[in-house]
């Protein structure tokens, strides 16, 4: 589960509760300005190790945003099973697959026309991520990513476009 806008009041309250769900908190990054807001993302104990974590800052000077990156192992499970609950559907084949997933969560500059701060902003994170991917360690490898932003654009924004490659 991947939150923007997180704040310290609302982070001490939803820890408690999450941990009660059985999820823990991943990552947490709170933006570079000293606001005390961020991105954070947990993940369920039970189906999910962490084994990597980056905080991407993309600094003041592009308006203070901030990005995460988790790599998660997913624990193995019947192919046919129903990931919420983790109960198979009796149509399965019993074959387990574990897999690792790269997660990226990000806050982007909020005003709407400011598609260069976001763009540039998005190339960090997306930089920070490729080289998550490409490291030596076979554990910090992902074989699928997944996103989470709040990218503070109007609907069929550039930065979709950008991350789709879509022209």
């Amino acid at each position: 589960m991947n939150l923007h806008e997180l704040d310290d009041m609302g982070m001490e309250v939803l820890l408690s509760h999450m941990h009660d769900a059985g999820y823990e908190l991943a990552v947490y990054q709170r933006k570079t300005s000293g606001k005390r807001e961020g991105c954070a993302t947990f993940v369920r104990r039970t189906r999910v190790e962490v084994l990597e974590t980056r905080a991407v800052k993309y600094g003041l000077t592009l308006m203070d945003g901030v990005g995460t990156l988790a790599v998660l192992w997913l624990r193995g499970a019947d192919t046919c099973s129903d990931t919420s609950t983790g109960t198979g559907t009796g149509t399965g084949t019993g074959d387990v697959q574990h897999r690792r997933l790269l997660v990226c969560n990000t806050h982007l500059f909020w005003k709407p026309k400011h598609d260069a701060v976001r763009l540039r902003q998005l190339r960090l994170l997306l930089v920070a991520a490729e080289d998550v991917c490409s490291s030596a360690s076979a554990s910090a490898s992902a074989s699928d990513s997944a996103s989470a932003s709040d990218v503070g654009a109007l609907p069929d924004p550039t930065e979709t476009k950008a991350t789709s490659g879509a022209r």
